[in-house]
């Protein structure tokens, strides 16, 4: 997250907050949704055809397992090639 400062009256300067989710994290972030819906996608296939189908019971929750618990918090995770923590300009 990278602070600025701007100088207020009297010589105070207060923190400006900028948003720390930059354009790689939020397509990694799409990247997760897509696979969720995917996921969601590939469970729905049992539905409409036997009740064991194999897609539907052991490929779609590992779709979805992979995007929840890797690909989503990758995303939110990820820092930006400029940022450090702590860091201000």
């Amino acid at each position: 997250m990278v602070r600025q400062t701007v100088p207020r009256g009297r010589g105070t300067k207060s923190p400006i907050w900028t948003f720390p989710l930059g354009k790689r994290n939020w397509r990694i972030i799409g990247l997760g949704l897509a696979l969720l819906v995917v996921g969601y996608g590939l469970m729905s296939i049992g539905i409409f055809t036997r009740y064991d189908n194999p897609i539907a019971m052991v490929v779609a929750p590992l779709v979805l397992v992979v995007a929840y618990l890797v690909i989503v918090p990758a995303g939110i995770l990820t820092r930006s090639k400029g940022s450090s923590p702590g860091a201000s300009q």
